[in-house]
């Protein structure tokens, strides 16, 4: 809740389908239970081939700033990549939008093509922390990668050194159309079902 405003994102299943719903985000009136916007991390283009980039923790707001911190999860599947081969800007991120409209004022993505489910699991947290002895309001995210990493808030930037590092792309893995190895035959499938009930029940 922010003021008369419920803000919510929604769950889903990103780890292993390409197609999946786009991770809308929700502002609903209190006390009219109209939609007054709507917030979507993936572009039009993306959400043909991909999914999620959802808000599915908590989140966090700042009244006096008038803005609300989503920690946006990865695209859809969570450990393939060449479903989107597009920028996802937003996705894997801490977003700040506008409380009134809905509107991206900054955003901040901690993984760039999110091909290891490393989505943000946690709320920001604000708070004011002190940087070469000033004590200045700031955003500190806890991340799935064990990092916390801090924010200003007004202006957004970094607080201390942090280098977004961008690596050579590899050869692009391609879909398995075939099965590496022969499926198991009859007799051997028989032994496997033999071999599991003798170690359940101790023979």
């Amino acid at each position: 809740m922010v003021g008369d405003r419920l803000i919510l994102g929604w769950a889903g299943m990103d780890w292993a389908y390409e197609q999946t719903p786009p991770g809308t985000v929700f502002s609903i009136n209190a006390r009219t239970g109209e939609r007054e916007w709507t917030f979507q991390a993936l572009s039009d283009e993306v959400r043909e081939q991909s999914g999620t980039a959802n808000v599915w923790t908590h989140m966090s707001a700042d009244e006096e700033l008038g803005l609300v911190y989503l920690p946006v999860s990865s695209p859809s599947p969570n450990f393939w990549g060449g479903n989107r081969t597009e920028e996802v800007p937003l996705a894997t991120s801490t977003t700040a939008l506008d409380i009134e409209t809905g509107e991206v004022v900054w955003s901040r993505q901690w993984v760039h093509h999110d091909i290891w489910d490393y989505d943000i699991n946690a709320a920001p947290t604000l708070m004011d922390i002190t940087v070469d002895g000033e004590e200045i309001p700031a955003l500190i995210q806890a991340t799935k990668m064990g990092f916390c990493l801090s924010l200003t808030v007004k202006p957004a930037k970094t607080c201390g050194r942090l280098r977004s590092v961008r690596y050579r792309k590899g050869m692009v893995i391609l879909k398995v159309r075939f099965m590496p190895l022969p499926s198991l035959s009859q007799p051997s499938r028989h032994h496997c079902l033999i071999s599991q009930k003798n170690l359940r029940f101790g023979r």
